[in-house]
């Protein structure tokens, strides 16, 4: 956990909140035995509807990275 951590700090600036958050919670989740699709879907959605709160609602900056929003 500690380690997928620090790779969260790094990456996020070069790939972004969205892309790192979701390798990120994929990784976790498939460490707890969660099925492929359930964590896929999990993953994204999650972190998608945090990205949405914090960027659009509460105007918080999140890092863009690669995909540019």
């Amino acid at each position: 956990v500690i380690i997928l951590i620090a790779a969260f700090i790094v990456l996020a600036n070069k790939l972004g909140f969205i892309i790192t958050g979701v390798a990120i919670l994929f990784i976790l989740m498939m460490k707890l035995r969660v099925s492929l699709l359930k964590s896929s879907l999990v993953a994204s959605l999650l972190v998608c509807f945090v990205y949405f709160i914090f960027s659009k609602i509460l105007r918080v900056p999140l890092p863009i990275g690669l995909l540019g929003w």
